[in-house]
């Protein structure tokens, strides 16, 4: 088998200064009501930490979340790591996406099925309040998620937050089968995953997906161009799974 990794170079991402730790997680505000959650803290800052010596002390290869709050509901994009480094990350994380979340509905979504991206499903998959809207195609035949809390949707269907708040969805397939991107309409966001890389590149684990890739990509650049989908690629700002 053919192992490719394609590098893509990515524009426009903005980290915000202002940002808030909570356990092993920091939280940062990328757009009104919008919020990037990252799995790494001062103790355990992301990436590579090396010493005076120029040795590696330490690799936080974080995943990170992304939670939208709209006018009835709030959609958690993904489930990153399974941290295990800090003992209060269930804890920690159910108390920041509630404390933005309020009494709107909780909803949880994620782009593909590697375990880098549900690490944290135990935090929610117990919890009543917590819904899961999930995209059927990546997750067919999945029983991981609460069958009487779980809607599994289908390509390019939305999900209204209330208040104006809708996101929209893409399948850009490569990196696995049907992974799915969200763009929050009119926001000039897109939430990926690592459909479309993250920072550096992205990982196609086969020679038929790279034919499958170039294909999706024609695919999505169709969708940026179509005005009805109201995204100015000017302003549009792409934040990945590993941010």
């Amino acid at each position: 088998m053919l192992t490719l990794i394609l590098v893509i170079f990515s524009s426009g991402l903005t980290c915000y200064s202002q940002s808030v730790q909570k356990g092993p997680y920091t939280i940062y505000e990328i757009s009104e009501n919008v919020y990037r959650i990252e799995d790494a803290n001062d103790n355990n800052p992301p990436g590579n930490v090396v010493g005076d010596d120029g040795q590696l002390i330490s690799m936080n290869n974080c995943s990170d979340m992304y939670l939208i709050i709209g006018g009835d509901k709030g959609l958690l994009i993904y489930l990153s790591n399974d941290v295990k480094w800090d003992p209060t990350a269930i804890e920690s994380l159910r108390s920041l996406v509630y404390k933005f979340v309020g009494d709107k509905e909780l909803h949880i979504t994620v782009t593909h099925r590697h375990g880098d991206h549900l690490g944290m499903l135990p935090a929610f998959v117990e919890d009543p309040k917590a819904k899961f809207w999930i995209p059927g195609n990546e997750f067919k035949d999945t029983d991981i998620f609460p069958a009487e809390r779980t809607t599994f949707f289908q390509e390019n269907e939305s999900l209204d937050l209330g208040g104006g708040s809708l996101v929209n969805t893409v399948e850009v397939p490569g990196h696995t089968l049907h992974s799915t991107i969200f763009f929050p309409e009119g926001r000039n966001l897109v939430f990926t995953g690592d459909a479309i890389g993250s920072g550096s590149g992205v990982w196609l684990f086969n020679e038929e997906s790279f034919y499958t890739y170039r294909e999706s990509i024609k695919s999505l650049i169709k969708y940026l161009e179509n005005t009805s989908n109201r995204v100015n690629t000017d302003k549009l700002r792409i934040f990945g799974g590993h941010f």
